[in-house]
């Protein structure tokens, strides 16, 4: 309706950016935060974002008026939330206490992190807001890529781990996973993509997180493995095993000018430490389910780090298998939007996200702190094209 820069509506512009700050904002933010030394930054991120999101959903749109247009599966989805929330609810009602977990972090994260921004999330993403996400994500990229070099080189990096004050190295390797899945659809210039993308996977060896490049490992493995002839299935298989083959020859060099890779051998103390950690977490996990298997006896498992790093472990813990079915119905409803997504050749990075969200979240966060994973439901839900798209269909 009100025409910008480029022909663009405002509507779409706008609506960009809300996304883009749903998938890029919070590194950022949390790096800027770490470089200027301003907390204020992470909360002024959140405002930004659902001050965005209502003016998206405001501004009248020639395509679709004045009125939200949620999917079944965003329906769902906010479904889930109310129900999560309403056990939640349940439990401190009934006494529960933990010092490190009290109810401002699951309002916090579960409302004003997760459920919010779905709930803005109101208008359908055509063909043309996917070009003006191409333009913004590699923006965003290119700014996550520039901080974090910039803060690391000025020294405020944790010496072990990359890693800043505002943002953990879990969680920065995730968001660089996710950059660099949509590189190849963000850049048409293949060169500058391979570039952008060494430069990403360097920061996530340098983080040290597991979860997040093997996850990132998968997702690329299986999209290769789907999508290759079967000789070429062969070429990729003997390359990662002389790839594999190399690091293991040359480790000894490698982990004196990189220490963080330790943390890849198992039978280090580094790498051995977590995965003890979360034996004991999913054994403490298993027994409060068992004591009442049917609707769940815990907010969290009770051993150490808060939960049990296990997302279908956390449901039964804390809903039992009542609440399991009730997961496992959204993202069931989720699996046939996804194929219908294939049929309707919406850019595969999408659904590539969605499952290096879905495999690196199931052993490395908490319920209650999965929001970009309900995001990422939700828009791919709510991509609808036509066919002239196709052209730019290229992750």
């Amino acid at each position: 309706m009100y025409k910008v820069e480029n022909g663009f509506d405002l509507d779409e512009l706008i609506y960009g950016i809300f996304i883009s700050l749903l998938f890029f904002g919070y590194p950022i933010f949390s790096i800027l935060a770490t470089i200027f030394d301003q907390d204020v930054l992470t909360i002024f991120y959140r405002g930004i974002c659902i001050f965005i999101g209502l003016l998206a959903m405001v501004i009248p749109s020639k395509k679709f008026g004045f009125y939200a247009s949620y999917s079944m599966v965003q329906i769902l989805v906010i479904s889930l939330h109310l129900i999560y929330l309403s056990w939640v609810l349940y439990y401190f009602s009934n006494g529960y206490r933990n010092e490190n977990l009290d109810l401002s972090f699951y309002v916090n994260n579960a409302i004003l992190f997760s459920l919010i921004p779905v709930l803005l999330l109101n208008k359908k993403i055509t063909s043309d807001t996917l070009i003006v996400l191409k333009k913004q994500f590699k923006f965003f990229i290119l700014m996550f890529i520039a901080l974090t070099f910039i803060a690391y080189t000025l020294g405020l990096s944790d010496p072990y781990r990359l890693s800043f004050e505002k943002i953990n190295p879990i969680s920065l390797s995730l968001y660089a996973a996710i950059c660099i899945l949509f590189c190849n659809w963000s850049f048409r210039n293949k060169t500058i993509s391979i570039c952008v993308i060494i430069l990403l996977l360097f920061i996530m060896v340098l983080s040290g997180s597991r979860g997040p490049l093997l996850a990132l490992f998968w997702v690329t493995c299986s999209s290769i493995f789907f999508r290759i002839k079967f000789i070429k299935k062969i070429y990729a298989v003997f390359t990662t095993a002389v790839l594999f083959f190399t690091i293991i020859v040359f480790y000894d060099n490698l982990v004196d000018y990189i220490p963080i890779i330790s943390r890849f051998n198992l039978a280090t103390t580094e790498g051995s430490l977590s995965v003890n950690i979360r034996e004991e977490q999913y054994k403490s996990a298993i027994e409060i389910f068992s004591n009442n298997p049917y609707l769940g006896g815990s907010l969290v498992e009770k051993f150490a780090f808060f939960y049990p790093h296990n997302i279908v472990l956390e449901i039964l813990i804390t809903g039992g298998i009542v609440l399991f079915l009730l997961y496992f119905l959204v993202f069931s409803a989720f699996l046939v939007e996804i194929i219908n997504a294939l049929r309707n050749k919406i850019p595969i990075c999408f659904i590539h996200v969605f499952f290096l969200l879905f495999v690196s979240y199931m052993f490395t966060s908490s319920l209650a702190g999965i929001g970009l994973l309900y995001f990422v439901i939700v828009i791919i839900s709510k991509i609808k094209l036509d066919y002239k798209y196709d052209k730019y269909n290229h992750c």
